[in-house]
């Protein structure tokens, strides 16, 4: 008996949120996006409906399906070769010909042969603003130019996008602490905030203005710490860190962990 894989693979809330993740694009000035406001009401109705009709595609039997795949495909496909073509048909249907949300954007660069290995994309002011990121080299002009008609070819009409590229950044963790005079309590404790780091990192692969506090809590939980004076991030090249908002987008690496001892009281330093 033949296998029909799944065509029914989105939800009704799926299918809402790619709704309305269209308005900023082709409509800035809708900004309410309550259930009360009228057009959320439509699209939520239109969702309901789509999801009705896509959950009928699952239940169609040979003959149906043969006919829907002659319309959607625009050849007769033989009965021998439906399943193939239903599992053909099934992929293709399933990946983002248009970017629509955030997920769509990753996916269809992620597919691109560029390498990229990070992607973050947010709306704004009727903008896909695109930052991308490649981790052994930068992309180059050619590549960019790739990377931008594609996803001009991918975009909706009336939409826009923005891209830029991430600017590798290297630096420095610097702490002046006290440790616990134990044998290698000062090799388990730079081990430790090398992960924390390395975590945070990967949970906040884009940086525009880093926020030390957010993990600085968290060291001083180490067992291995008895006081922590200072501790703070700087660059190991010459180009100084990104404070603004407004500046482009870096990805961190950490090259170093520097820790010095507290000066005892009374004794300058510095």
């Amino acid at each position: 008996m033949l296998e029909l894989p799944t065509l029914d693979q989105k939800s009704y809330a799926q299918i809402f949120e790619e709704a309305v993740a269209r308005i900023p694009a082709l409509s800035p000035q809708w900004t309410d996006f309550n259930p009360q406001d009228t057009g959320i009401l439509l699209l939520e109705l239109m969702a309901g409906l789509t999801e009705f009709q896509r959950y009928y595609l699952d239940q169609a039997g040979e003959e149906f399906l043969l006919c829907y795949l002659r319309l959607a495909m625009g050849r007769e496909v033989p009965r021998e070769e439906l399943e193939q073509a239903l599992l053909d048909f099934a992929q293709e249907s399933g990946s983002p010909s248009r970017a629509v949300t955030p997920g769509d954007f990753s996916a269809l660069i992620r597919a691109l042969p560029l390498g990229i290995t990070h992607v973050q994309t947010c709306f704004q002011n009727g903008y896909a603003q695109v930052t991308v990121y490649r981790l052994h080299s930068p992309l180059s002009a050619q590549e960019m130019q790739i990377l931008e008609a594609e996803l001009d070819y991918r975009r909706l009409i009336g939409s826009k996008i923005q891209v830029e590229q991430a600017v590798l950044q290297e630096v420095s963790l610097d702490c002046q602490a006290e440790l616990d005079p134990s044998p290698g309590s000062e090799d388990r404790f730079r081990s430790r905030m090398a992960r924390l780091f390395e975590d945070y990192l990967e949970r906040n692969p884009f940086q525009r203005a880093f926020r030390m506090e957010d993990f600085r809590a968290e060291i001083l939980e180490f067992r291995e710490l008895r006081r922590l004076e200072s501790l703070s991030l700087r660059p190991v090249t010459a180009q100084p860190l990104l404070r603004s908002a407004a500046g482009s987008s870096q990805v961190l690496r950490l090259a170093s962990i520097q820790i010095s001892p507290i000066p005892p009281k009374g004794v300058p330093h510095g």
